[in-house]
């Protein structure tokens, strides 16, 4: 156990309530490239009272959001007290959305009873990632597994606050932690043997219009072997759209230590196989793909198990063929493609649900988290359905599930969601699945 870290059954040292961080900076995730007045700050009960509640802590009954928008830039202590009531604000909330109506022959009928859980990253998380792991941000929270060990991949990481310090632009987390319901915690953080600081998991060259950053997009496990998928991003561009040099993949084979970047397969920068999200299903790895940015649509390309660094072997689904699926490889099968979801679309997550009986799909499209459901892994879709409004939660974006992070046979779905303010950090967060009555 971390020295410092909070079990999950007991108390954090200190003060009822908890905050991290202070100071501005720059919204890189957010592609906004503007400078950021309010400090990262988050505001926690402890874990003890983290289940329960605590009606005496709520924060005075004031118009914070707009307090803070229409504030002049200000000291850093004070810029860190209006952060932390801006958050305090949000985990509060517990939020119901109207679903669509009728979406005949669908299962899945929408969302209810959203709320944020706890932090995961964070000086002041559960898993107090600056004295820890030196992790003062970061965002993602992409989860895959091997066994019983369940891995969380990050994005750009630093040290210190308004993206400060040391820059890693991919981080890795270990956790054995299998209930969401009052946060996870992590067992390590990938670091060398000289200290528990998380390192960068593959190499960036960090110059623009060259190559600024390495982010990944999707991880999963065959046998003893982890794979990431990344996305090379040559330059930040406007708010959503990015350009990027290739979608690729990398390998590592001792448990997430030290990671390869393959040769191949890697798919061009401009295509719609930029930003992989991978699914493992009957022999299979299926990858939903969209392309740099989150502007465009989904598409889908699958591969077996045994040939999942040929990129020869891969096969793009094209449609549907007397209502069966049909995938071609060889020459223009890439390039053509079938859109099995229209854009906008960006960080997508996929995993089945044996509540619903369905494939569940959650991306951001445009200013909201939204989440769709199929009978099978091609489609057709249903409609979408709201998982947390930009409007509730201003700076979220990234709904990452994981079949092991359900509850009540996946009828309750926690999920990480990542904010850039009032902080630059990743969340828990939690929802139930609504099904249509038999």
């Amino acid at each position: 156990m971390a020295v410092g870290r909070c079990v999950k059954t007991g108390k954090m040292p200190g003060s009822r309530l908890f905050r991290f961080g202070g100071g501005g900076g720059i919204l890189r995730r957010g592609r906004l490239l503007a400078l950021a007045i309010l400090g990262p700050v988050f505001c926690f009960v402890s874990c003890a009272e983290k289940k329960a509640g605590d009606p005496s802590s709520a924060a005075p009954a004031v118009d914070v959001v707009q307090a803070i928008d229409a504030a002049p830039a200000v000291d850093a202590a004070s810029a860190a007290d209006a952060g932390e009531l801006r958050f305090y604000e949000y985990k509060k909330k517990r939020l119901n959305y109207p679903p669509k109506g009728e979406d005949f022959p669908y299962n899945f009928k929408g969302l209810k009873d959203v709320r944020i859980v706890e932090a995961l990253t964070g000086e002041y998380s559960i898993n107090r990632t600056l004295s820890n792991y030196r992790v003062f941000g970061t965002d993602l929270g992409i989860i895959f597994d091997r066994g019983e060990e369940i891995f969380i991949a990050f994005g750009d990481t630093f040290s210190g606050p308004g993206f400060t310090g040391d820059w890693r632009s991919n981080v890795l987390a270990v956790s054995s932690d299998r209930d969401a319901s009052d946060g996870i915690l992590f067992d390590r953080m990938i670091s060398t043997k000289l200290n528990r600081n998380a390192i960068e998991l593959l190499h960036a060259r960090r110059q623009d219009n060259i190559e600024m950053t390495v982010i990944p997009t999707g991880g999963f496990s065959i046998g003893d072997t982890l794979y990431l998928c990344y996305m090379s991003v040559r330059h930040w561009g406007e708010p959503g759209k990015w350009d990027c040099n290739y979608g690729g993949l990398a390998r590592s084979r001792n448990n997430g230590q030290s990671w390869e970047k393959l040769e191949s397969p890697r798919w061009d920068g401009q295509g719609i196989f930029v930003q992989l999200c991978p699914v493992k299903y009957q022999g299979y790895v299926y990858f939903y793909g969209i392309g740099g940015g989150r502007t465009g649509p989904v598409g889908l390309m699958r591969v077996r198990e045994d040939r999942v660094e040929d990129k020869s072997a891969y096969e793009y689904f094209s449609g549907f063929e007397e209502n069966l699926p049909l995938y071609k490889s060889g020459e223009g099968a890439e390039e053509n493609a079938a859109r099995v979801i229209p854009g906008p679309a960006g960080e997508l997550s996929v995993m089945y649900s044996p509540y619903v009986d369905e494939w569940l799909i959650s991306y951001l499209a445009a200013e909201n988290l939204i989440m769709r459901s199929s009978k099978t892994l091609e489609g057709p879709f249903s409609a979408a359905h709201i998982i947390a409004k930009q409007s509730d939660y201003p700076g979220l974006y990234g709904a990452f599930m994981h079949p092991v992070y359900t509850k009540e046979g996946g009828k309750t779905v926690y999920f990480l969601t990542s904010f850039y303010a009032p902080i630059y950090n990743v969340a828990v967060m939690g929802a139930e699945l609504v099904k249509q009555d038999p």
